[in-house]
């Protein structure tokens, strides 16, 4: 009676970890599979990346393996702070997309709803030789929990996560300047 119970035991076992071992190659293949994303582009295909918001510009650009702010005729290119930079070449290879933005069978989406006619911010990603794609990012969304965000010459809008938009544009609001350079530019407090 023991063999048999130790064997049925055993198969038990087998079957029970054969099955949940399944169930997690499955379910991670569904996840990945899932995942929209509002364009790909290889990480080493990055080479310049720009950003235009409220006729403001900051260029960057990657030079000898590093990552550098584009300065003007004033001023000089100055290296990011790679604390703060470290990530944001990952976050511009493949945003994942929230849901796509849709109206009624026939109805021509509005562009200017969204505030992607004109955009709010223009991003452009290019290589060496030339521009690659360009991103418009509008309005935020009513829930405040994403944006909306088109690609140039497309004519699909999608909601983008918060989170994303907010790093992108804080790269306009407040560069990446290097912590002795934003020491230098401060204003003591008595």
């Amino acid at each position: 009676m023991n063999i048999r119970f130790t064997i049925l035991l055993v198969v038990l076992v087998v079957i029970v970890g054969s099955l949940v071992g399944i169930t997690q190659v499955l379910r991670n293949t569904s996840d990945n599979e899932s995942i929209a994303r509002l364009y790909s582009i290889a990480r080493n295909d990055i080479l310049n990346v720009s950003m235009e918001r409220k006729g403001t510009t900051v260029k960057f650009s990657k030079q000898d393996n590093q990552w550098v702010i584009v300065g003007d005729s004033t001023t000089d290119d100055v290296n990011v702070d790679e604390d703060r930079w470290s990530g944001i070449v990952f976050l511009l290879e493949s945003p994942a997309i929230e849901k796509p933005v849709s109206k009624p069978e026939g109805e021509e989406l509005d562009l200017g709803e969204f505030g992607l006619d004109p955009p709010v911010m223009k991003i452009g990603i290019s290589n060496a030789s030339s521009l690659v794609l360009e991103i418009y990012l509008g309005d935020s969304t009513p829930a405040r929990d994403g944006f909306y965000v088109k690609l140039a010459g497309k004519k699909n809008a999608y909601v983008i996560n918060s989170s994303w938009a907010d790093v992108v544009t804080r790269l306009i609001t407040q560069p990446p300047y290097p912590l002795e350079e934003t020491l230098n530019d401060s204003v003591p407090i008595d």
